[in-house]
């Protein structure tokens, strides 16, 4: 499959017949996975705004115009706020987020962190992120902005 150039995006799937031949077909639903390539953007957190309704879709496939508008607004959003680093503390207090949530998504990658040492700062556009994302579903506090990243490593240990 691949995604084409224009503005507004489409993902085309090119078949070939037994004869040789190209077939091309235009898909405006598909995948998470091939949402968040052809837009450059999280299928994570794609998929977790269709689950809450704020993209078009189904269960297994993503409106490719609508979440190009939400992304479109979520980066909007972000901008003015690129590699502007923020302590912690301070965008804790600024977007009403706990400390504690900011270091769980340094932690999990979702936010980057722009100087490590001496007081650690992030990216203020990554908090303005999931400002955005966390008005969009009503956030409720306790309730998680960004989606669970897949564990890795070691297997957890069987429970007796």
């Amino acid at each position: 499959m691949t995604l084409s150039p224009i503005a507004h995006p489409r993902a085309i799937l090119t078949l070939k017949t037994n004869e040789g031949a190209e077939m091309s077909i235009v898909m405006e639903h598909v995948s998470a996975k091939a949402a968040g390539a052809a837009l450059d953007f999280p299928a994570e957190i794609l998929a977790q705004l269709r689950q809450h309704g704020l993209v078009a879709g189904d269960d297994k496939q993503i409106d490719l115009d609508d979440a190009a508008r939400v992304v479109d607004e979520l980066r909007a959003a972000m901008r003015p706020f690129v590699g502007v680093p923020i302590l912690i503390s301070e965008a804790a207090e600024k977007y009403g987020f706990s400390v504690q949530s900011i270091q769980n998504w340094v932690r999990s990658g979702w936010v980057r962190v722009l100087i490590p040492e001496p007081r650690r700062r992030v990216d203020e556009s990554d908090i303005v992120l999931a400002q955005a994302i966390a008005k969009m579903q009503g956030h409720i506090a306790g309730r998680a902005v960004f989606p669970a990243k897949p564990r890795s490593g070691r297997p957890r240990k069987a429970q007796s």
